[in-house]
């Protein structure tokens, strides 16, 4: 039975599966989401740097505040204290080596909840040592957008982020001065007000997002031919252009049907080097239909777009019609093998709707899957 699209699904569903996070399940959208999580951490990181030092030289230059190193008794108000500043700041830098690293989503998730929380901390507690709570609201919610709009969280993460976040507010600002030994601070309830607020829309804002990158990463793999409803009618332009591109590259290279598309391409040796590593990887998830375009570039250690420019350089077709490509050729194997019925057949090669399964391999050999097992001389 063909899968149903998101668009199909029930509201109820969808929603379950937006804050669940049953979408990544499908090892390729995680590897998507890990892209954006890596575009998110520069941004971050230049964004924290960038801010930190503006706040610290406008405190300076212009209201004319002296600079300390460290929280002291004699500290009071226009003195710029440096130690929560240089943590941010180290923080930031942080968050920039971590963008080269080659961790998991979960893990860049969790490192950056967890500096996060930290950031917060070091603000709420420079406010306290200031004694002005006036804007702690409004820095822990810049901290909060950022981590919203640069992390692809799930929506119940980001609502456990903004829950801490106003446990450390309050009833964390009640003690903490306490702590430093100074007298107690009057919150105002118009604050908490506000964080509560800002943790409905920031969850909602998140669960838009989350689900607006789902939309997108089904949008790529529709138009590269790798779901069960074509983002082009069959009958178009692109579809017979690119069928015919794969149909020329086995001609000119004298393979049959049957043959993989990369295995003989006569090129360069850094260039064959690099498709016999992208045959490889594709045989090895071909019967997994949650296999696309992103998983193929981090398995070959490139962005989707330095993949796709590259194989388009080489071979005339898109990373996605490749794949789809050499799919069709490995089912033409197996119904000559007696590997099973089409329907089986078509479930190996990552195909779940045998229906359109069929539209393709006619479109790619000119004939239906029973023809072609007629004429190979199965019975």
């Amino acid at each position: 039975m063909r899968s149903s699209t998101i668009e199909s699904k029930p509201l109820l569903k969808l929603i379950e599966a937006t804050f669940s996070g049953s979408f990544e399940s499908n090892t390729d959208f995680r590897l998507h989401l890990l892209r954006y999580c890596k575009n998110g951490l520069i941004i971050c990181g230049f964004m924290g740097i960038t801010v930190t030092l503006f706040y610290t030289l406008a405190k300076i230059h212009l209201n004319d505040y002296r600079i300390a190193w460290y929280y002291g008794a004699d500290h009071y108000k226009g003195v710029v204290v440096l130690l929560d500043k240089i943590t941010i700041l180290l923080l930031s830098v942080l968050i920039l080596i971590l963008a080269r690293l080659k961790l998991k989503l979960s893990t860049y998730r969790g490192l950056l909840f967890a500096i996060a929380l930290i950031c917060i901390a070091a603000i709420l507690a420079d406010d306290v040592m200031n004694r002005d709570v006036t804007f702690s609201s409004g820095y822990l919610t810049i901290i909060l957008l950022m981590a919203t709009i640069c992390i692809p969280y799930r929506p119940w993460q980001i609502l456990l982020l903004c829950i801490v976040t106003s446990l450390l507010y309050y009833p964390g600002m009640l003690y903490l001065p306490g702590y430093f030994g100074i007298p107690d601070l009057h919150l105002p309830a118009s604050q908490i007000i506000f964080l509560a607020v800002i943790t409905v829309l920031l969850t909602g804002i998140s669960a838009f997002l989350y689900h607006t990158r789902h939309l997108l990463y089904q949008a790529r793999r529709t138009a590269d031919g790798l779901t069960e409803h074509t983002f082009f009618p069959e009958d178009t332009e692109i579809q017979r252009i690119e069928t015919d591109r794969v149909r020329k590259l086995i001609r000119t290279n004298n393979l049959t049907d049957t043959q993989l598309l990369v295995s003989e391409i006569s090129v360069p040796s850094t260039n064959q080097i690099f498709l016999d590593k992208v045959r490889q990887v594709i045989e090895e998830h071909i019967g997994n239909s949650n296999f696309g375009v992103e998983w193929l570039a981090h398995e070959v250690a490139l962005s989707p777009r330095q993949l796709q420019r590259r194989l388009k350089l080489i071979t005339g077709l898109s990373a996605g019609h490749l794949i789809r490509a050499m799919r069709l050729q490995r089912s033409a194997q197996l119904l000559q093998k007696r590997a099973g019925n089409v329907s089986e057949v078509a479930y190996k090669v990552g195909f779940q709707d045998p229906a359109y399964f069929s539209k393709l391999f006619r479109q790619m050999f000119e004939m239906n899957p029973s023809e072609y097992t007629a004429t190979a001389g199965i019975t």
